[in-house]
């Protein structure tokens, strides 16, 4: 657990403050992974089709590519994809007010404007609650996919049409076997 590593703040550390990025980065990844099963029927097709939608969104979240490096028609992408705000807010935890031992460190050759390359625009709290909101939309989108998407099969809870009679006719035989019995 690489961005839990250091105290950082004065009333909580960075491990919680990590915990709780964490927390609502798989909030909002199980809801997207409860929609996509609203909407995909079948096992074989969501296994297929998971990672064709889930990669790109991987790549416009800043894991690839740095977000400076994309194409103005692809920046909307960047803004529904919940790896961004998982991964900026875990960074921003890091590399926030780094002690300057710690940015010479050979075994932690970080740049000491790193957050500056990574152009992150969002502030943790920002992160968090984009991550809280995506979990909420998500959710609600599953929901409403159920209803209206999601037809399951009625069952049938009507009798058969003899119904009547052939439970007159077990009912009789009852009778007379009771009958018998006594006798």
């Amino acid at each position: 657990f690489f961005f839990s590593s250091r105290r950082r703040h004065t009333r909580c550390s960075g491990v919680s403050w990590a915990r709780r990025c964490v927390q609502e980065t798989d909030f909002a990844g199980s809801a997207y992974g409860l929609f996509l099963s609203t909407l995909i029927p079948k096992l074989e097709v969501a296994a297929a089709l998971t990672p064709v939608l889930l990669i790109p969104l991987m790549a416009f979240g800043g894991f690839f590519v740095n977000n400076n490096n994309l194409a103005f028609y692809l920046k909307p992408f960047e803004y529904i994809s919940l790896w961004k705000y998982g991964f900026q807010s875990l960074e921003i935890n890091e590399f926030t007010d780094l002690s300057p031992e710690l940015l010479d460190c050979p075994l932690r050759p970080y740049p000491r404007n790193h957050l500056q390359e990574q152009n992150f625009q969002e502030g943790l709290w920002t992160n968090i609650y984009a991550l809280l909101a995506l979990g909420i939309f998500w959710r609600v989108a599953s929901y409403i996919s159920l209803i209206f998407i999601s037809k399951p099969k009625k069952p049938n809870l009507s009798l058969p049409k003899n119904a009547d009679q052939e439970a007159k006719v077990n009912y009789n035989l009852v009778q007379e076997e009771e009958k018998n019995n006594y006798n």
